[in-house]
């Protein structure tokens, strides 16, 4: 047996655990653990980059302890 094939709806209904599109809108985010997310900054700061390079942006972040700054920019 093989897994089905998820329903396009199904698919487009499933939300991202994060708003990464609206804190892709160029200005700087600071983004805090405990409130923003649930995983560790250096965790948070790998999906900002994986979601940059999915989407066709460029990202520049910077850490701080439990603090994320975040802003993504098109090349």
């Amino acid at each position: 047996d093989y897994a089905a094939q998820a329903n396009p709806v199904m698919r487009r209904a499933i939300r991202p655990k994060y708003p990464w599109s609206d804190w892709a809108d160029g200005s700087w985010w600071e983004l805090t653990e405990g409130t923003d997310f649930t995983c560790t900054p250096a965790a948070m700061r790998s999906g900002a980059h994986s979601y940059a390079l999915r989407n066709g942006y460029v990202v520049e972040t910077h850490m701080g302890r439990g603090i994320l700054l975040v802003k993504f920019a098109r090349p």
